[in-house]
């Protein structure tokens, strides 16, 4: 028996997720330890998926404990390893139960599964399996998996099948375990609704792989088939094909063949590092469905493929076991560390339906506890110089219900790479420049982790990050801007505050610039062109506040706004959108003396009521002068006060002691962006602990990091001398899921999906912090919903 035990426990917090945006303050000696079992087949003939699996384990654990300390809680990991055999897994589990351990990463492998069901069922231990996916297993149980059935996966392979190639037989090999025949069951079942015959099925083993017998039965099989309409589709652990189409490589009529393999063989590398197998596989142009994670550079994946150092180029289900840890921590992060077990299992289901998986997709669960959705990756073996290696040709999206979506995609790297110069525009000092520093680092890490990914397709395309400070003046941007420009710099992220980009968009339209901006919103920059915005614009942003105020039963609106374009959109829009009064009062934001706007406001509150009146902020870190500007005996203070997403989560305001008391007092709620909501995504917390900052960013500047990378991947499948037609033409049509969430542009390149978190101030012991007490929503299953805490 092999026991091996991962324990790290890290001092790192991050704050939770949705709640709270908190100081750290989780004391390191004081975690409560929940064991979690693992089962992996870290021996016999499935290993290769078991020590892939413990692979990603090791790399996934840091994040996650880092990320659950500030709840308290630490995870530690019991590994047992299967051997691949059923009864050994059974005895694992038994011996886990004995130690304590009822909550089970595991089985891997279907055969196991149900060799361990009953006796979890009986014992009260729960079962959440990365990869198994045999049809018997969808039973109201004790086990859940991160993955549905193979039914999706094989209805899609068959319909790739005739469609692609004009097949309409098929010879099957499959593994003599639960997993292959119930695989092959789908395939004689799903062919037959294709109207194409299967001409034989053969079963393997281990031990029959490498039989001479085996191989001549399949080559007899072969030999009264057509070579152009039959095709051969082999479903079994990857050293077991390779070690079966060694004896068939001699086989002419096999050679000739069409051939299809399943997820634990297709995207394998170590499969295609055997020369002869590998060229084999070219011949037969082998391909399949897996969850891939390599040729789809408009996606997270290859950022999540880093973290998980490699495990995936083994076994695909690297990344379910990712998001098996994952949902597991974010389970216990609401059910405490000792709960019962029928809560812990309505939490995992429940969380499960508001975790965003590897795959970008909500990880909704049905009755049998089995995935809904799945997004599988098409693969062809292909020879590139003297290596091989799977070239992605498009995907295959189940959504649970209805027929799946199967779509091509043209896998594209430019052989013209080298240097490319990307501007940046950021305030990164002034009364804007609460958010400049940090979106400069983003930005920095973006193109250091774009350029490793570039390098890893063979590409020596390197971005380089030009930055310029815009100094928060109008004035100042428009010099940086030609500044970036005289360098013959045509891409630019920035600058991300509107009245500065609408600023320097004369500059950028001369010189042809294609810009996108991480945080503008104003509409009046909503308009058909080269800008791109990674946020939703603010006729959103309206939308949300004025919902919430009438909500509340505000009909008068007094708003202090600093007078430059994005404010003065700002008062347009609420005007357009609130349903009762607005009273206006302009500033000059870079006057430190604000006593003044303060004293209108008073005067304007004179024949209003209290209690349905309130006060609308647009403003920058002068806010702060704005509450010190507040006498203590003003009626203003009897007025509920708001802020728009310009002064959201203010650090400036939460770090002065007599503004944020003020604050506090008033109850300032801010609006902010949020590619999440209410959603879990492991994503967000990963790039707060790569940076090590001192705090969790700001939600709204993540899509910092997806606007590099949008550019990044333009120039490498278009070539670093890409014309700006055809740069903009594929930045208009990109939709991605990026570590800023699922990004979908509008016509006037406008993010169209997207919520708007509210934040109101809270006083800690020695501070204050911004707690999250609502949420609007704008994406497809709640538009235009408002849910207050």
């Amino acid at each position: 028996m092999k026991k091996s035990v991962i324990t790290l426990l890290l001092v790192f917090v991050l704050a939770m997720g949705a709640s709270a945006l908190l100081p750290k303050t989780a004391d390191v000696t004081d975690l409560a330890t929940i064991k979690v079992g693992v089962l992996l087949p870290e021996t016999g003939t499935w290993k290769a998926t078991g020590t892939a699996a413990n692979k990603a384990l090791e790399a996934t654990l840091p994040y996650v404990n880092r990320y659950i300390a500030d709840q308290g809680l630490k995870i530690e990991l019991e590994i047992r390893d299967t051997q691949s055999d059923p009864g050994t897994a059974l005895a694992e589990l038994e011996n886990l139960k004995n130690s304590g351990i009822t909550t089970v990463i595991g089985p891997m492998i279907s055969e196991e599964a149900l060799a361990v069901l009953d006796y979890a069922n009986t014992n009260g231990m729960l079962l959440l399996s990365p990869s198994a996916t045999a049809r018997e297993l969808s039973l109201s149980d004790h086990f859940f998996r991160m993955v549905g059935t193979d039914k999706s996966q094989v209805d899609g392979l068959t319909r790739i099948i005739k469609n692609g190639q004009q097949i309409d037989s098929l010879i099957t090999i499959f593994v003599d375990d639960t997993y292959g025949r119930g695989y092959n069951d789908y395939l004689n079942e799903m062919a037959f609704a294709q109207n194409i015959e299967v001409l034989g099925s053969v079963a393997i083993t281990a031990e029959s792989a490498k039989n001479p017998t085996v191989s001549e039965t399949i080559k007899s099989l072969a030999a009264g088939a057509s070579n152009t309409s039959t095709a051969v589709v082999v479903v079994a652990p990857s050293q077991m094909a390779a070690d079966l189409i060694v004896n068939l490589l001699d086989d002419q009529k096999l050679s000739a063949m069409k051939w299809y393999a399943s997820a634990d063989i297709i995207g394998n590398q170590t499969i295609v590092e055997n020369q002869k197998v590998a060229a084999f596989l070219e011949q037969t142009a082998m391909e399949g469905l897996t969850l891939g994670d390599q040729g789809i550079d408009l996606d997270a994946l290859p950022y999540l493929r880093a973290r998980l150092d490699g495990a995936s180029d083994d076994t695909p289900y690297a990344l379910t076991t990712w998001d098996a840890l994952w949902l597991l921590a974010d389970t216990y992060g609401v059910v405490g560390a000792n709960p019962e077990y029928e809560v812990l299992k309505s939490g995992l289901v429940t969380q499960a339906a508001n975790f965003r998986n590897a795959f970008g997709s909500f990880n909704t669960m049905d009755e049998n506890g089995d995935t809904k959705g799945s997004k599988y990756m098409r693969y062809v073996c292909i020879k590139e110089g003297d290596a091989y290696r799977w070239k992605c040709m498009g995907h295959v999206v189940s959504l649970g219900a209805g027929e799946p979506i199967v779509q091509t995609i043209e896998e594209k790297i430019s052989p013209i790479g080298g240097e490319v110069k990307i501007g940046a525009l950021l305030p990164l000092t002034g009364n804007r420049s609460e958010n400049g520093e940090e979106i400069k680092m983003i930005l920095e890490y973006a193109v250091d982790q774009f350029n490793s990914y570039a390098k890893s397709r063979n590409s020596d395309l390197s971005l380089t990050l030009v930055v310029e400070d815009t100094g928060s003046d109008n004035a100042q941007a428009v010099a940086a801007a030609k500044t970036l420009t005289a360098q013959g710099i045509k891409s630019i992220i920035g600058p991300i505050n509107s009245a500065e980009l609408e600023s320097v968009k004369p500059v950028f339209d001369a010189a042809g610039v294609t810009a996108i901006s991480p945080l503008s919103s104003s509409m009046a920059l909503a308009q058909t062109d080269r800008l791109y915005r990674l946020v939703l614009n603010d006729g959103v942003e309206t939308k949300a506040l004025s919902t919430l105020l009438a909500q509340r039963g505000i009909d008068e609106l007094i708003i202090l706004y600093a007078d430059d374009s994005y404010g003065q959109a700002m008062v347009n829009q609420m005007k357009a959108g609130f349903a009762g009064e607005v009273v206006a009062l302009g500033y000059d934001a870079t006057n430190p003396d604000l006593a003044m706007p303060v004293s209108m406001a008073e005067a304007a509150l004179v024949t209003s009521d209290p209690a349905k009146t309130a006060v609308l902020t647009v403003s920058y870190n002068e806010v702060v002068e704005l509450f010190k500007a507040l006498p203590k005996d003003s009626n203003l203070r009897q007025l509920k006060w708001y802020g728009t997403d310009s002064s959201a989560s203010s650090k400036a305001l939460q770090n002065d002691s007599e503004a944020a008391e003020t604050a506090a007092q008033l109850d300032y709620t801010t609006i902010d962006f949020s590619p999440y909501g209410d959603k879990f995504d492991p994503l967000y917390y990963v790039i707060n602990d790569e940076l090590e900052v001192d705090g969790p960013l700001k939600e709204s500047l993540i899509s910092s990091f997806d606007g590099i990378w949008l550019l990044g991947c333009a120039y490498l499948q278009e070539g670093s001398n890409v014309s700006p037609e055809v740069l903009n033409g594929y930045l208009a049509k990109a939709g991605f899921h990026g570590l800023g969430g699922v990004l979908k542009l509008d016509r006037n390149g406008d993010r169209q999906i997207g919520y708007y978190k509210f934040y109101h101030l809270m006083p800690a012991a020695e501070a204050y912090y911004w707690e999250n007490n609502g949420l609007y929503s704008q994406d497809l299953l709640k538009p235009g919903v408002l849910e207050m805490k």
